[in-house]
């Protein structure tokens, strides 16, 4: 069983179900896929509604934005987001948290019980919360 999959663009619906129900985190990188034709850019510059992103957002899976090669495709976290925002009518308050904790707990953390990385996940989580209580 893979820690987490990347660079997920489009899969079969046998494979949807099982994806699904087997919580493996999944990386997006919407830029990414637009720019190598792997999914539909829109007249307006935003993804298709059927990128396999909306099936696992609305799933409510641990799926997590990514940029792939910032300088390649000229990203950043924010801008990704700000299209996620846009092509899936994301709620920042809500969505964007979530996001960024499924983006950290896919992350190569070490185990619970190193202080330090702790330590990374209580800051993370303060700064979330801040995050979204601007909102």
């Amino acid at each position: 069983r893979p820690d987490r999959l990347g660079h997920c663009v489009r899969t079969d619906t046998a494979f949807e179900a099982q994806l699904l129900m087997s919580q493996i985190p999944v990386e997006i990188c919407l830029s990414s896929n637009m720019t190598t034709e792997a999914a539909e850019k829109l007249p307006n510059g935003d993804v298709a509604s059927d990128h396999i992103f909306r099936l696992l957002n609305d799933a409510q899976s641990p799926v997590c934005i990514c940029t792939d090669d910032p300088s390649l495709f000229d990203v950043t976290g924010p801008s990704e987001m700000q299209l996620a925002q846009r092509s899936f009518s994301l709620d920042p308050k809500h969505d964007f948290a979530r996001l960024l904790r499924n983006a950290a707990a896919a992350a190569f953390f070490a185990p619970d019980d190193d202080d330090d990385a702790a330590a990374m996940r209580a800051e993370l989580e303060r700064r979330l919360d801040e995050f979204v209580s601007q909102y």
